[in-house]
């Protein structure tokens, strides 16, 4: 999903923005699917304990991905000498592009699943 939308806009920020847009939207893409990745991968851990569901989403997702922004834009800043502004607009697109397919993709599954109690 992230090569596809990047391959679209690509070529209109290209036009406009030239070579150094593309590179921003680039950092900006891979910074955005590491924190969703992350931000999945404790959300999984997150669903192996005993608590109520709400609280596994809140703290296994939403927390945990927001710190990871943070961390993020942080070490990019300290690593680099480029100034997280010039790339932050493309982090937050991609991110929540992702953060909607995922959704989508885990409501699809909840729907598909066979309900506690019944039998298909």
């Amino acid at each position: 999903l992230t090569l596809a939308a990047a391959g679209v806009i690509a070529i209109p920020t290209a036009m406009i923005g030239g070579v150094d847009a593309v590179s921003m939207m680039g950092i900006g893409a891979g910074a955005g699917l590491a924190i969703v990745v992350g931000g999945y991968w404790c959300a999984q851990l997150a669903f192996r304990g005993p608590d109520a569901y709400a609280v596994k989403l809140v703290v296994g997702g939403f927390l945990i991905r927001l710190a990871l922004l943070a961390l993020t834009l942080a070490a990019f800043g300290v690593a680099t000498d480029i100034s997280p502004a010039r790339f932050v607009l493309w982090l937050i697109a991609f991110y929540f592009l992702l953060v909607m397919a995922e959704a989508w993709i885990l409501a699809r599954e909840s729907a598909s699943a066979p309900k506690e109690g019944t039998t298909r």
